[in-house]
């Protein structure tokens, strides 16, 4: 389960307890009231430490070596720390004190700056992920934590960098949960299951560890380990109040907080974060759209050729891009007959050089090949193959399998393969999702717009190519779980950049954090493969602005046809094409990045 899902900061020390190893040397008190503090008590003495439990306002504490507070985030429990007779007070200067509470950055960094002032040693501990603890305090704070810890502990910077780090680590966290929830609920819309959907994203660039929890807590109702609404809200208020006072804009978190407070006013605070999807249905005017059947799509991930085939079609592939090149040369490496055709020629000169022949219109695909492969960058593109001159239309005959591996517009799929039905001929759309790596080796995730039992010739190229084949049903289908994948994985990659430039301006190494937001259990596949390039200021384009504007695009224009309101893909949508205003349309999208730089007058640092 993510940390970022627990309950508070504490919540998360509880659920990590068994990584919490103290030696026997060290004296440890555990000050705080209720049930929580005593669960932690009785983890670290389970590990052996000599560990007492005292109420947060108390004495009697002073020989322990160590002090671990576990306040709330009310000011009452900031006084316990700081009146006559509290925390910092009574404390020795040889103790260390260790707040591992749910306190803002700014409420630790007030609380240190008094300790600094009576000599105390006063750190923030935050428990952001399996295996991890951040901490912020002095250098000299270390030879304390020696040995307390047999998880991974890292220095974040001074104290109070813990709890930015965890307050940065919980925003990721609700964005990436609020853009699956929003994605789940235009494909419930469109009549896609909503499990069935995230079984293919967990495979694609949409995927993050958030996408599998509105499933989880609709059978886990009441757990009490699970962030509520209001504990998320209470998250994003504070994170708010530290961009406010940093001067950083923060507008998907500021979102993110509009539609918790609204959940909360509507006397669902005290249910799971997750049940923001059923805030979302609530914006499309149905409540229940995220109630998930039992179905899973068609999937294939057998060895290759396990299927047997009655011939090998002859195949033609129009659009040798960036991505259409691999992917024809896969084809051809899986023994196909391969005919080729591209605007320009060097990249069919290419092909031809490894045993493709070559075509000089798309027609001739059309008189020559049993299987036609499009991979076009634009609906233009895809447009101008089957209705320009010598198009496909006008020359494709009865029984010939059409299939579209582009991200392409609802409307102009059906409309392709309406005009291909009326033909005799087979049109499938199968959107593809995947590194220029994965196309090189056959790992491509394939959407398909039909049933298995549906699909004939062409299937030796989903085996050419897919490392996992999935059948969604109806034509159209393939391209609206793509469209849905490309939407969560903007978002996804928007939260990132997001959490990058607060990180930055609050003093955090750029670095650093990526790698605490790179935990399996934490990153998404969009702070994976494209969080590098903004550590490193790389944005040679692999995949353009400009071609994701036209996703979101397309996202959008699905989005108003189901009557599905979706304002994080909107809002994000903005950014790109303010990414282009700027003059980085040719570049990575993952220049989004600069535009973050840019609202918040910050530069992210590049190793």
């Amino acid at each position: 389960m993510p940390v970022s899902l627990a309950s508070d900061s504490f919540t998360a020390s509880v659920l990590l307890m068994g990584e919490v190893s103290v030696t026997a040397a060290k004296t440890v008190a555990v000050l705080g009231d209720g049930s929580d503090a005593n669960r932690f008590a009785e983890g670290l003495r389970s590990r052996g430490a000599a560990a007492q439990l005292y109420p947060l306002v108390s004495e009697g504490w002073g020989g322990a070596e160590v002090v671990f507070v576990l306040p709330g985030s009310g000011r009452q429990d900031t006084e316990a720390y700081l009146a006559p007779g509290g925390v910092i007070p009574s404390a020795r200067p040889d103790q260390l004190i260790v707040d591992i509470g749910s306190l803002s950055p700014d409420v630790v960094a007030e609380i240190a700056q008094s300790a600094g002032l009576a000599g105390k040693r006063f750190i923030d501990v935050r428990w952001v992920a399996d295996g991890v603890v951040c901490w912020g305090g002095p250098d000299d704070a270390e030879p304390f934590l020696e040995g307390l810890f047999a998880a991974e502990s890292l220095h974040v910077g001074v104290t109070g960098s813990a709890a930015t780090v965890g307050l940065i680590v919980t925003l990721v966290a609700l964005l990436t949960l609020a853009g699956s929830q929003e994605g789940l609920v235009l494909a419930a819309a469109a009549g896609i299951d909503p499990r069935e959907l995230s079984h293919v994203i967990s495979y694609s660039s949409g995927a993050s560890p958030s996408l599998a929890v509105p499933l989880r807590v609709a059978t886990a109702s009441g757990a009490r380990d699970l962030m509520t609404s209001e504990r998320a809200r209470q998250e994003l208020e504070h994170l708010l109040e530290l961009g406010r006072r940093l001067s950083i804009p923060t507008p998907l978190a500021a979102l993110a907080h509009a539609w918790l407070l609204s959940q909360c006013r509507r006397g669902r605070g005290a249910r799971p974060v997750a049940d923001l999807g059923h805030f979302y249905g609530s914006l499309a005017g149905r409540g229940d759209l995220l109630a998930a059947g039992d179905d899973r799509p068609d999937v294939d991930d057998s060895p290759s050729g396990e299927r047997a085939e009655t011939c090998q079609p002859r195949v033609g592939f129009i659009g040798l891009g960036r991505m259409g090149r691999p992917i024809a040369a896969r084809i051809l490496q899986a023994g196909s007959d391969l005919v080729v055709y591209n605007r320009s020629r060097a990249a069919i000169d290419a092909l031809v050089a490894q045993g493709a022949t070559a075509a000089d219109s798309p027609r001739e695909i059309a008189e020559q090949c049993d299987v036609i492969v499009t991979c076009l960058p634009d609906n233009l593109a895809l447009e101008s193959v089957y209705w320009g001159e010598d198009g496909l239309l006008g020359h494709i005959r009865p029984g010939q399998e059409l299939v579209d591996t582009g991200t392409t517009s609802l409307r102009l799929t059906r409309r392709i393969a309406q005009a291909i039905a009326a033909r005799g001929a087979v049109f499938l759309d199968a959107p593809v999702s995947g590194t220029l790596a994965d196309a090189a080796e056959g790992r491509l995730t394939v959407m398909v717009g039909a049933r298995e039992s549906q699909v004939g010739a062409c299937y030796v190229v989903f085996r050419a190519i897919g490392g996992q084949i999935f059948f969604m049903g109806d034509t159209g289908r393939g391209q609206i779980t793509k469209q849905v994948n490309n939407m969560l994985n903007a978002t996804n990659f928007a939260a990132t950049c997001e959490a990058f430039t607060l990180g930055v301006a609050a003093s955090l190494d750029l670095a650093t954090l990526f790698g605490v937001l790179s935990r399996p259990e934490l990153a998404s596949y969009a702070l994976t493969l494209r969080g590098p390039r903004v550590v490193c200021g790389d944005y040679t384009a692999s995949y353009t602005t400009t071609l994701r504007v036209k996703d979101s695009l397309a996202a959008l224009e699905l989005g108003q046809e189901y009557q599905v309101p979706l304002p994080l893909c909107a809002l994000v949508h903005q950014f790109f094409e303010g990414a282009i205003a700027m003059g980085w349309g040719s570049e990575d999208w993952a220049s989004l990045a600069k535009v973050y730089e840019s609202l918040a007058a910050v530069n992210l640092p590049r190793s």
